[in-house]
């Protein structure tokens, strides 16, 4: 929303002030539903991500990886990642060694995998150490983030609507990242946008779980 109202893909004006300003009030709206710092850090991140990303791909009309906008998502990953073990903790209230074993067993063979087809790849083919590193740093946290997704899917707890739309918007984040990895590698071509529809509906996730009258019970246990 708040990209088309200040890059408007169609009409007379270039932007779209009221667009963004209805942006802007959803984005305060889900700071305050979740009142953690967290919560704002991750917001202002990726939307500032966002703006950077889209201000390449429709002002500029380049596309160049690294960008500014890439070192802004990898600063919002710890913060969604340690999102996900601290609400996977609070379920628990405690520790639960069966289930970070499962966690541990998850991470281990996705990592392995993720090696094999993504990052090795990726890095191999960068001509830069900054290309070398995004191609490693991102698959590296997408694992890190399937980590707490899965230690969170094993916890106990009241798995409402809004559990579910969380774990599903992480899952298709993680999803849609691999594949931008895949296109940057030439293993993959997105000639009908579907990567932005993965990103955009792991936003769509986000946001409904956070409107969601279930979000405030998320911590409890049975």
């Amino acid at each position: 929303v708040f990209n088309e109202g200040y890059a408007a893909s169609s009409g007379e004006s270039l932007t779209r002030p009221d667009l963004s300003g209805e942006a802007i009030r959803l984005g305060r709206l889900l700071v305050e539903l979740l009142a953690e710092p967290e919560v704002a850090g991750l917001l202002a991140l990726w939307v500032a991500g966002d703006a950077v990303y889209s201000w390449y791909e429709d002002i500029a009309r380049v596309a160049p990886f690294p960008s500014a906008a890439d070192y802004l998502y990898m600063a919002a990953y710890p913060l969604l990642g340690g999102g996900l073990a601290r609400l996977a903790w609070q379920r628990r209230h405690g520790r639960d060694l069966a289930a970070s074993v499962d966690a541990a067993i998850v991470t281990l063979a996705c990592g392995l995998v993720s090696w094999v087809v993504l990052a090795g790849p990726v890095a191999r083919s960068g001509t830069t150490g900054a290309e070398r590193f995004f191609g490693v740093a991102y698959p590296a946290t997408d694992i890190v983030l399937l980590a707490a997704l899965t230690w969170l899917l094993t916890s106990v707890g009241h798995r409402s609507t809004s559990f579910r739309l969380l774990a599903s918007a992480a899952g298709v984040l993680v999803v849609s990242d691999s594949v931008f990895l895949l296109t940057e590698a030439g293993a993959l071509s997105d000639p009908l946008g579907a990567l932005d529809l993965g990103w955009l509906s792991a936003y769509a996730l986000w946001g409904a779980a956070a409107l969601h009258p279930g979000m405030s019970r998320l911590s409890e246990t049975p």
